[in-house]
């Protein structure tokens, strides 16, 4: 894994030499008026990863092309519509996951007509 991360590391220097990245924004749309689908599995996100969708071991090379971890107290959320959808950052699972983001929701009537 760790030829991996460095053969990444000497790409994105070779690709990326004066790319800097100063935010990563994640997102989803529904359209007014009509029903919202099921985010992820369908279930609200959990600590427990084998009952939500999640992304994990999240990463960021810095400038140097060292990886770094997700810094918890750096992350913002913003969600419309708790009743419908959700999203949890959990700081350390385990060393195999390491940072992970729990996401998902039933959907449904999720934005007010007006």
């Amino acid at each position: 894994m760790a030829e991996d991360v460095e053969t990444v590391a000497m790409s994105l220097k070779k690709l990326t030499p004066y790319m800097v990245v100063h935010l990563i924004h994640i997102q989803g749309t529904t359209l007014p008026h009509t029903l919202s689908p099921p985010m992820g599995t369908g279930g609200f996100p959990t600590k427990d990863l084998t009952r939500s969708s999640f992304m994990k071991q999240l990463r960021y090379f810095l400038s140097d092309y060292t990886l770094e971890d997700i810094n918890s107290n750096e992350m913002e959320y913003y969600v419309d519509d708790p009743k419908c959808y959700g999203v949890m950052f959990l700081k350390y699972v385990d060393f195999n996951s390491r940072e992970a983001l729990t996401f998902g929701g039933p959907g449904g009537r999720c934005r007010s007509d007006g």
